[in-house]
């Protein structure tokens, strides 16, 4: 369902953001935290686990969003609320994901 629900908002396996994001998800869900708290805690172990630096998971991650949203606006428009007028951040996305897989 995460995958299906990444593609509808045209975020594709060809960005290794795709893969984070699912690694975030599943981190995530198994222990939930802070959404101020991703980049110091659920960013290091993914880095970490793919042997990259935080900053490179985060700027990916950054970088899958916003070639999503340069796309399927719609899509996001959709899943957060019609009023939604600025590219979400990943804090916000993962945030917003986590609820929707529960």
């Amino acid at each position: 369902m995460t995958c299906d629900l990444l593609l509808w908002l045209g975020i594709t396996p060809n960005y290794r953001g795709f893969h984070l994001i699912l690694d975030a998800l599943e981190i995530l869900q198994a222990q939930p935290v802070a959404p101020l708290l991703i980049t110091k805690e659920v960013y290091p172990r993914i880095a970490k686990h793919r042997r990259m630096s935080s900053q490179a998971v985060e700027r990916d991650i950054r970088t899958a969003i916003s070639r999503a949203w340069s796309r399927e606006p719609a899509a996001f428009a959709a899943l957060f609320s019609p009023y939604a007028k600025k590219k979400p951040t990943a804090s916000q996305l993962l945030a917003l994901l986590v609820e929707i897989t529960r």
